[in-house]
């Protein structure tokens, strides 16, 4: 409370946008994790070495119509299935 206010630092929201929002890092070793949620609210977790199982995964969750959100080193998407209205 003492302290100088010129002492303390306060980020621009860009500045705390790509610190917090796009500050993510995974270990080198990692590929891809993808937490998808199913029908039932259930969260799962997956964690992938090798793009082509994570491309397995992800075309069984959307055949499954699941909710997730893909995560790798540079990009972070979610997706969630298209529910059309059905007529009367």
């Amino acid at each position: 409370m003492d302290m100088p206010s010129e002492y303390l630092v306060t980020p621009t929201w860009e500045e705390f946008e790509d610190w917090k929002l796009r500050g993510w890092e995974i270990p080198s070793s990692v590929c891809c994790i993808i937490r998808a949620t199913n029908n039932k609210g259930k969260v799962k977790e997956y964690v992938y070495q090798k793009a082509h199982a994570a491309e397995n995964r992800i075309q069984q969750l959307i055949a499954e119509d699941a909710e997730f959100t893909v995560c790798t080193d540079n990009e972070l998407r979610h997706v969630s299935p298209v529910k059309f209205n059905e007529p009367n």
